[in-house]
């Protein structure tokens, strides 16, 4: 019965990560961005992703609304202005 309980909270945890993995791909997508990974940290997601010209980032970025909050480069303290979308134009140097 201990197993039964254990692997079905594990196929629960994946079924979540492949969730949020998902949001955090469509946003990108969204942007012109692309998910290459994401590790879970507690209250926040580390992505690591790419601009359509293929530069690599890597960013923190709050599950509950995929604000950033941290870009991985200076925005003079304005991280959390953009959200996960956004954040990939900032990083093309286009408009935002």
């Amino acid at each position: 019965m201990r197993i039964a309980y254990d692997l079905a909270w594990q196929k629960t945890a994946i079924a979540h990560q492949q969730k949020e993995e998902n949001r955090l791909r469509n946003a990108l997508k969204q942007g012109g961005g692309e998910l290459r990974s994401s590790r879970d940290r507690g209250d926040y997601w580390q992505v690591e992703w790419r601009t359509a010209d293929g530069e690599l980032h890597t960013s923190a970025i709050a599950k509950n609304d995929l604000t950033v909050m941290s870009s991985g480069i200076c925005l003079s303290g304005r991280d959390r202005d953009f959200d996960l979308q956004s954040l990939v134009g900032v990083m093309e140097n286009r408009e935002y």
